[in-house]
């Protein structure tokens, strides 16, 4: 609705077309709706992935109680557990899909990019936050080296 009174508004108004126009003004709209849907993306992902630590490690603590092979109630417990656990796995494997149809579609006629990261094989990575000086007494510790 913004967009469309924005173009209205510059037909009405006649101002240089330098200035605003029909392109500029949706190319300025596509890229306020990435920023939004990559905001709205981040604040999901990270409610689902805060939401299944927390269903993991109650599932954990109530398979580890001592009277869980005795009490149905826990049993019923671990069950609804992996049931909500399972649910949310299978909506972060929709949203991952999903976003990466979006990125075929914003990227999908550039060479390499998108395509070429498909069939890579993503690699765990181990940071080293400091180095330690060889050879220093008291130790001392490097970093940004």
């Amino acid at each position: 609705m913004k967009l469309q009174t924005d173009i209205e508004n510059a037909v009405q108004e006649q101002t240089h077309w330098d200035i605003t126009n029909p392109q500029l003004l949706w190319n300025q709209y596509k890229e306020d709706i990435k920023t939004t849907a990559k905001d709205q993306n981040k604040e999901t992902h990270h409610k689902i992935t805060s939401r299944a630590k927390c269903l993991q490690k109650d599932l954990h603590n109530v398979t580890q109680h001592p009277n869980f092979d005795t009490d149905e109630t826990m049993q019923t417990t671990k069950v609804l557990l992996a049931n909500e656990l399972e649910h949310l796995e299978k909506v972060q494997a929709r949203d991952k899909k999903d976003k990466l149809r979006t990125e075929i579609a914003v990227n999908g006629k550039k060479l390499g990019g998108i395509w070429s990261a498909l069939s890579k094989e993503n690699k765990p990575r181990d940071v080293i936050y400091r180095l330690r000086i060889p050879n220093s007494n008291p130790p001392q510790y490097e970093r940004c080296s």
